[in-house]
């Protein structure tokens, strides 16, 4: 992975500590609080999104994804960057869950 990599993910886990409960060695113990559940998930989904990887788009495609982003709200840049997965039952309302694959089973 290269140095870029490794800044996000030691990023994330200064964060983890910041922002998380948890007992010093024990790996089990680790809790993020209710307002970070998603972040990992959204950072993951982030990182590859066409907004910060530019491989295999040109230089104006990759204008028009960044452009089209700044212009929009924040909850339309939310959805652009992790797309919501809704899950429909019969005689109840839909409701977004995780974009996971355990949420397809």
């Amino acid at each position: 992975m290269g140095v870029r990599g490794r800044m996000d993910e030691d990023g994330s886990n200064n964060n983890g500590a910041k922002f998380a409960n948890y007992r010093k060695d024990d790996p089990t113990s680790f809790r993020l609080n209710e307002n970070f559940m998603i972040h990992p998930q959204f950072m993951f989904h982030l990182r590859r999104s066409q907004f910060l990887q530019v491989f295999n788009n040109s230089p104006d495609r990759t204008a028009y994804y960044r452009h089209i982003f700044n212009s929009e709200d924040v909850n339309n840049s939310l959805v652009m960057i992790q797309p919501t997965l809704m899950s429909c039952a019969l005689e109840q309302e839909p409701e977004a869950v995780l974009l996971d694959s355990i949420s397809t089973m």
